[in-house]
């Protein structure tokens, strides 16, 4: 890209397209450029939050509230606990509701893009239970087919309930599925300082549990046992194991730290625990190309 094509770039990009989305029965206001179809470069943008239709006017918008009976997200559901639920939605046969998903995770996201392929991931939609309908909170997404380590491209928790454990929610389910799949894996890099921030809490957990939950039948433990055990992969494992200072190498011989004292002190500052996904309600299979003859 040329220097010139940049400008023009930014140039486009720099005033929102959207000031603001009535999603449902919240009021949002929008933090980023997102590249919506001019007839809907509007001051305020209308969203039905179970099918994700848009609409430019409020007229519109209540005219499909009510003829709506769309009650959750399009795809199966494969998870269900209580008050929360995850559908895995396929982007390519889900390609409008996909789209506009990705359309609305531009408006709070400044690194996401929306030029992928659709087609090319599976989406994994996060939400809360409730008397009138299953309603959208978050979501990740994931790549079909992938040559990496990626369990997690993207992903998003709705701005009206940020700081109600639905981020490590997600990425719970990220790895639930990844030890499901017997494939260890990780996100795509690279992270946001915040993304790093979280998932280095949430891996910390996760690695200090093992160890914590060792009894006297194990008499030794591997990183490719943890990483069993967590579905992360072993250079995540080894990050933490080094940076919390558990790995000690004496006369170039290593071993663990499992002082149960040590272990309990860099939990208590690894940040509050998620909510964990319960393995014996997930309901789903590892996706499966199918070949063309």
């Amino acid at each position: 890209m040329t220097q010139k094509e940049v400008n023009e770039f930014i140039n486009q990009t720099k005033f929102k397209t959207v000031e603001s989305i009535m999603f449902g029965r919240y009021w949002l206001e929008t933090w980023y450029f997102t590249p919506l179809p001019k007839e809907y470069h509007t001051k305020c943008l209308y969203i039905c939050d179970f099918c994700l239709y848009f609409c430019v006017h409020k007229k519109e918008f209540l005219r499909h509230s009510r003829k709506c009976m769309v009650r959750h997200p399009p795809g199966d559901e494969i998870y269900r606990d209580k008050d929360i639920s995850f559908f895995e939605v396929d982007g390519s046969l889900q390609r409008v509701y996909c789209e506009n998903l990705s359309l609305i995770a531009r408006m709070f996201l400044d690194h996401k893009n929306v030029y992928n392929t659709i087609e090319a991931f599976l989406f994994y939609i996060l939400c809360e239970v409730k008397d009138d309908g299953i309603h959208f909170v978050g979501y990740f997404s994931k790549e079909k087919i992938s040559t990496n380590t990626n369990n997690l491209s993207c992903i998003l928790v709705m701005p009206f309930c940020q700081r109600s454990g639905y981020g490590k929610v997600l990425i719970e389910m990220s790895y639930a599925l990844s030890m499901l799949e017997e494939k260890p894996g990780g996100p795509e890099r690279p992270l946001s300082d915040l993304g790093h921030r979280t998932y280095v809490s949430f891996w910390t957990r996760r690695v200090i549990k093992v160890l914590l939950d060792l009894d006297s039948e194990d008499k030794e433990i591997s990183i490719n046992i943890i990483s069993e055990r967590t579905g992360m992969t072993t250079s995540d494992i080894m990050y933490i194991l080094t940076n919390q200072k558990i790995l000690r190498n004496d006369r170039n011989v290593s071993s663990l730290n499992c002082d149960r004292a040590f272990l309990e002190g860099i939990l208590k500052y690894a940040g509050m625990p998620g909510r964990e996904i319960n393995m014996n309600e997930i309901r789903w299979k590892p996706y499966k190309a199918i070949a063309l003859l």
